[in-house]
């Protein structure tokens, strides 16, 4: 969204898809909708992200439409964005089988993938990792930075008061 896209958030479940909103950030109001993931047309999107945390990534691990998404995405070779423990999804789905990433500490066992690593934020090809809450501010910036906006992720940096 801060790069000019469109933000839809897709869900599994009627009772949590909402239709369109709006939030206001500190610098603009932006809309974004939510909506059933069996009605999103997912070729209009450029990337995917999968939240982490517990039980969320759980319930991303248990889900076909989920797997199949993501899977969907790496075929059509635009990106796949997951934090904390959801790149265990990517790793089920088989998308970590010959890259480099990293997941939440102590899911390192539950992961399949050409090497582990223990940075903070992982980039191969299109597939960004990243290890959890203490990594976000970097995974965000990294994020906005993939989708086409180098210098909007600099100002950004300049404008976080985190350390």
């Amino acid at each position: 969204v801060a790069t000019g896209g469109k933000l839809c958030v897709l869900g599994e479940y009627p009772e949590y898809t909402q239709g369109k909103k709006s939030t206001q950030s500190g610098q603009a109001t932006f809309s974004y909708e939510d909506i059933l993931l069996e009605n999103a047309e997912l070729s209009q999107y450029d990337a995917v992200l999968l939240p982490g945390g517990n039980p969320g990534f759980k319930n991303l691990l248990a889900s076909e439409p989920v797997e199949k998404t993501v899977l969907e995405f790496f075929e059509s070779d635009r990106y796949i964005f997951a934090i904390c423990a959801a790149p265990l999804v990517l790793s089920k789905a088989g998308i970590l089988a010959n890259l480099k990433a990293t997941c939440f500490p102590g899911c390192e066992s539950d992961m399949l993938c050409r090497e582990f690593s223990e940075e903070r934020v992982v980039l191969d090809g299109k597939v960004l990792t990243s290890r959890g809450a203490g990594t976000a501010e970097e995974f965000a910036l990294e994020c906005i930075a993939l989708l086409g906006d180098v210098s909007l992720r600099e100002t950004i940096r300049e404008q976080i008061v985190a350390r």
